[in-house]
């Protein structure tokens, strides 16, 4: 599910346990952990969740909201999705000419789990740095021609 589904889904947690007032943090990981189910399971599985309440609770229960996300799932036939490669990063100018030309590729786990594309290039450029810090030399983000990217 991407990201505006994931903040609707806590929306509606919001909605449901009116006196849980998450800070912005929590929200997120709320976000990080709904982010691979799909939408109407996660939302049909908060609902079945807040009705099977038998106390009054302030925070809602995440651990019982995934177990019940994952009843909600279809049972999965066949084997899984090739994951998609999303970009490469190559080094261009290095010191040490054996790393010229390598190539390190990332790749996502499914297609519908690509990233908006700012939030990619913010990855991608995060990485390309961190592996300049370590690595020395200068890399390059080469696209995948996933979704028009290049």
């Amino acid at each position: 599910m991407h990201k505006g589904r994931c903040e609707e889904v806590a929306g509606l947690v919001r909605d449901l346990w009116p006196q849980w007032t998450p800070a912005d943090r929590e929200t997120q990981v709320w976000i990080e952990i709904l982010y691979p189910y799909d939408y109407e399971p996660a939302k049909a599985a908060i609902k079945a969740v807040y009705a099977e309440q038998t106390r009054f609770t302030i925070r809602p229960p995440l651990g019982k909201i995934r177990e019940k996300i994952r009843a909600f799932l279809p049972a999965r036939k066949g084997p899984l999705p090739e994951p998609v490669l999303h970009y490469t990063l190559e080094c261009i100018e290095h010191d040490r000419p054996i790393v010229v030309g390598r190539k390190y590729k990332f790749y996502i786990g499914r297609p519908d789990q690509l990233p908006d594309e700012d939030v990619g290039k913010r990855w991608a450029e995060n990485k390309r740095q961190c592996f300049e810090r370590d690595y020395k030399g200068h890399w390059i983000t080469i696209w995948a021609s996933e979704k028009g990217r290049q």
